[in-house]
């Protein structure tokens, strides 16, 4: 799912432990960062890394919190936010399968992250974490790829909400989602939404009223389908991409 590949070794696999069976089978071992940590040397990263489940609308960590662990999301969706002095809420991105969440320069975190969805990560304590990276310079590389991923995205969230129409920031949005939620980082014709309409005009910087007129409006140019409220078919792309300024590469975490 990015351009740095995996570094899974081709060699014939070990006898491994319950704990190490569980990374080796992880489904997002290939494109995760701790895909920088050999298949072979495996159990460093098992005996690490702990594994949570968090259920809807709960925090993994709040705004001011010490910073004690980096997250990477196994599977659902969640979303990273500030709460503006008004009590306002801005949401920053949402972070999906294969995502990293807290990797933080700083002592405490700057953001909140709360699950949308029944959400599992991997967690691994920082300080454990540099050690890893002073033994596997791989895993080092990956850590920089999240970094410069993470400056994409919030380049990108500036001009989203900073200059685009209503119509063009959803579209914008969409067209990324249809990249985010496939397996191989193409573009899908069909993909589910599991942040709500209120999410996504906290994302946005709109109204929910505004986001839901221009839902209603890509429907009615025969731009997307609704199936309920979070199933979306694109039926014609281009029109999808020109409106987004193709702004398909876009990050959401």
């Amino acid at each position: 799912m990015n351009s740095l590949g995996s570094t899974v070794s081709s060699e014939p696999r070990a006898t491994y432990s319950l704990d190490e069976q569980l990374c080796a089978g992880c489904p997002i071992r290939n494109f995760a960062f701790c895909a920088g940590v050999p298949e072979k040397d495996l159990s460093r990263l098992a005996i690490v890394r702990t594994v949570r489940t968090f259920e809807p609308g709960t925090a993994l960590f709040e705004e001011g919190d010490e910073v004690t662990h980096i997250y990477a999301v196994v599977s659902g969706c969640v979303r990273t936010y500030k709460m503006l002095a008004d009590g306002r809420r801005q949401i920053i991105g949402f972070t999906m399968a294969g995502g990293l969440l807290g990797l933080s320069f700083a002592d405490l975190h700057e953001t909140s992250v709360e699950a949308i969805e029944t959400t599992r990560v991997c967690g691994i304590a920082r300080n454990d974490l540099m050690q890893l990276m002073d033994d596997y310079h791989s895993l080092e590389r990956r850590l920089l790829f999240f970094l410069g991923q993470r400056l994409s995205a919030a380049q990108d969230q500036m001009l989203v909400l900073g200059r685009k129409t209503p119509l063009e920031k959803l579209a914008s949005m969409l067209c990324c989602l249809s990249v985010k939620m496939s397996d191989d980082g193409s573009a899908q014709p069909v993909f589910r939404l599991p942040m709500s309409r209120t999410d996504i005009a906290d994302y946005l910087g709109l109204t929910i009223e505004t986001v839901s007129r221009s839902f209603s409006r890509l429907r009615a140019e025969g731009i997307i389908d609704l199936s309920g409220r979070d199933i979306v078919e694109v039926r014609d792309r281009d029109r999808l991409e020109q409106l987004a300024g193709k702004q398909t590469a876009s990050r959401l975490r």
